[in-house]
């Protein structure tokens, strides 16, 4: 029965122009022009590689996983990894100082850098 189905199905598709157009040539088109597009993200013709992409990594749980996941990115040679802490403005003088809060409020005064890490709102 299922090879009866099978026969039927692919005898529908043989008779359809359009869906085999679909099926076998489309993506063979678009893997073609998406390899052309990233095909030279490796290095130049000359040998250089690409710049790294710089990424501030900002700790806030202070966990194992995130300690991994920032050590991971740092051994990437396609990375250049800046702890936040180096990127942050510090509070204003009587905005609580060194508290929770405080420090929390500061991962957005990071301004186009990737942020890594679980954020937690205290209120």
């Amino acid at each position: 029965m299922i090879i009866a189905m099978l026969k039927a199905q692919w005898t529908t598709l043989v008779r359809d122009r359009v869906a085999l157009f679909l099926v076998f040539l489309l993506p063979i088109i678009f893997f073609s022009v998406f390899a052309i597009i990233f095909g030279g993200s490796g290095s130049d013709s000359e040998g250089r590689q690409p710049a790294a992409t710089k990424v501030a990594v900002l700790d806030l749980d202070g966990s194992r996983t995130a300690r991994a996941m920032a050590d991971r990115l740092a051994e990437m040679s396609a990375v250049k990894v800046t702890p936040a802490a180096e990127l942050v403005t510090p509070p204003a003088e009587g905005a609580g100082g060194t508290s929770r809060k405080s420090r929390c409020s500061s991962p957005h005064r990071l301004s186009g850098h990737a942020r890594i890490g679980r954020q937690t709102h205290h209120r």
